[in-house]
């Protein structure tokens, strides 16, 4: 008992002052933050959306061992999962000037994050692909499927929800 009033009575004291300031600081700058906001809801949008058809591609193209194309995929997957997110959105907005490619600032931004999360998108396809059992891809053909057609009646719809949580 005596604890759990001592940390009663030590929450009374403390200063909350700070959350008055807080307040004051978002009531001048209201205009600023919403457009803040509304830029990084349209990045995270843009960068979602073309995420999500990367990784759908490339898992793809990994699970069903497309020769050329799954190296090139590990590779892309390999490195930017290797490298942090911080130093890709330098690289993309400091380093691709240097090689007479400049993008505007709010470009770079969802480009970054398109690249980032494709690579982890690729991997979360590539296992929700892999994990669907040979068996289906084998009735698919047996009903005259083609392997185009086995994946996307068959395979993209189980292997998807296998996927879409992570």
């Amino acid at each position: 008992r005596g604890r759990s009033f001592a940390f009663v009575s030590n929450l009374l004291v403390l200063d909350f002052s700070w959350l008055s300031d807080t307040w004051s600081f978002a009531q001048t700058y209201k205009d600023e933050l919403l457009a803040a906001l509304r830029r990084t809801l349209t990045v995270s949008a843009i960068a979602i959306a073309g995420a999500f058809f990367i990784g759908l591609i490339l898992g793809a193209a990994r699970a069903y061992r497309i020769p050329v194309v799954r190296q090139l995929a590990a590779v892309y997957v390999e490195v930017i999962r290797n490298t942090p997110l911080l130093v890709q959105v330098f690289f993309i907005f400091f380093g691709l000037p240097q090689l007479d490619i400049r993008l505007e600032p709010f470009t770079a931004a969802w480009v970054s994050v398109l690249i980032w999360g494709g690579a982890f998108n690729t991997e979360n396809f590539r296992a929700g692909f892999q994990a669907v059992p040979f068996r289906y891809r084998e009735a698919g053909f047996a009903l005259g499927f083609s392997r185009l057609a086995t994946f996307v009646n068959v395979t993209l719809p189980i292997g998807g929800r296998i996927a879409l949580p992570s």
